[in-house]
């Protein structure tokens, strides 16, 4: 590589969130700002130097390169408007030893770009093979091997958090906030722990999903995500489709499946691949951690139970009512074993209910038979009064022996 009279010089400066070196008074931390004078002092002794940008990604991983003042920076080399890239040390350009190696070696010499690493005592352009070929190999990858070390060690702390009930989420779910004493205890949100009930109440009054999501954009209720936001709360998600998130189907099925809301700390359900990846998955939940009793519950066991059962069974609103109506997801054909279609006979004397068979609905065989709603009502009545009787008779007997 040729010396040139005059290098456009990206400055890059970076720093992870790891590396808990923030100061709260000022948006940004102090190792930027010290990283930033150390390069400028370095530039202004350089007569064929001078700067084109800074960029800065605070807060970012060096695992990995998907960073945005990194991805500005290489977009500039592209087009070239910058010859030269200076950083503190290598660390601080990334711990990725060999996509670090792969920009060092072949995608900067591509482009004729030198790259300086003050502290580390590496200029591309003076460097023999040694230095680039060996050394600078050798940094890359300890400083892979430490942001691994460092990874493990955070997961490792994560866990023994989670095992002994502390929450170390960044958001707590809707119904609770922070302790302000102690940030790894929940306690209750009254405003959104009141909506909670709410929507615990109108499941098991038996509305579905759907009509529960309805009545709380209609009530003016903000979702979850709103009510973050208007707590003040730097929140987003990937799955927003309107500037404004309202109440669904799938957020309120989230609420009544959350054992959270038992007083049951649980966490571990999503991990990343791997330190290098952000790609995060799902985990099964015979791993998820749980601990019972970390914070006081908003939903009675009971009454979670059964939601839960009726959950099984939820279906769209047949009426204007929103509910569902009281047989939806229980009955079954007896020869085909399909579920059975709900059908209303609309004539002069009123409407008449019937369940067929949807198969043979469908004309894909089975048998053209029905039962008319007010018939399987009696007929379900006569049993529960039968069960009931047996149950009663059963108390007077075991009253009985007791006495005896």
């Amino acid at each position: 590589m040729k010396q040139k009279e005059l290098y456009n010089v990206a400055v890059y400066l970076r720093l992870s969130r790891d590396d808990e070196d923030i100061d709260g008074d000022k948006e940004e931390s102090n190792s930027i700002s010290s990283q930033r004078d150390l390069i400028r002092s370095y530039i202004r002794k350089q007569p064929d130097m001078e700067i084109f940008d800074i960029y800065v990604d605070d807060g970012f991983s060096g695992a990995n390169f998907d960073r945005p003042a990194f991805k500005r920076m290489m977009e500039d080399i592209e087009a070239g408007n910058v010859d030269c890239v200076i950083v503190k040390d290598l660390s601080r350009f990334g711990r990725d030893y060999i996509e670090a190696g792969r920009l060092i070696q072949k995608t900067f010499p591509t482009f004729s770009v030198r790259f300086i690493a003050i502290n580390d005592n590496f200029d591309s352009l003076t460097a023999d093979f040694n230095e680039t070929s060996l050394v600078v190999p050798i940094k890359n990858f300890v400083n892979d091997f430490y942001c691994r070390d460092i990874s493990c060690k955070v997961k490792s702390q994560q866990k023994v958090k989670r095992e002994k009930g502390e929450y170390i989420g960044a958001f707590p779910i809707y119904g609770y906030q922070k302790d302000p004493d102690d940030h790894n205890h929940l306690v209750i949100d009254d405003y959104a722990a009141y909506n909670v009930k709410k929507i615990f109440a109108w499941k098991l009054d038996g509305y579905s999903n759907q009509a529960i999501a309805m009545k709380l954009e209609k009530m003016g209720v903000l979702s979850p995500l709103e009510y973050k936001r208007f707590r003040g709360c730097r929140c987003s998600t990937n799955f927003a489709t309107k500037a404004k998130a309202e109440w669904s189907p799938v957020a309120v099925k989230r609420i009544l499946q959350n054992e959270m809301y038992l007083g049951t700390m649980v966490q571990g359900r999503h991990e990343k691949l791997n330190y290098k990846v952000k790609k995060i998955v799902e985990k099964p939940e015979s791993e998820w951690i749980k601990v019972e009793n970390t914070h006081e519950a908003i939903i009675d066991k009971e009454d979670f139970y059964i939601v839960q059962r009726l959950l099984q069974y939820d279906f769209k609103p047949c009426g204007e009512d929103g509910k569902s109506h009281m047989f939806a997801g229980l009955l079954f054909c007896g020869d085909c074993k399909e579920p059975l279609a709900r059908r209303v006979n609309r004539n002069k004397s009123g409407d008449k209910v019937l369940y067929i068979c949807s198969t043979n609905n469908r004309r894909n065989g089975c048998f053209k038979h029905s039962i008319e709603e007010n018939e399987l009502k009696n007929i379900v009545l006569s049993a529960l009064k039968q069960q009931l009787a047996l149950y009663l008779d059963k108390s007077k007997v075991l009253s009985k022996l007791e006495q005896m």
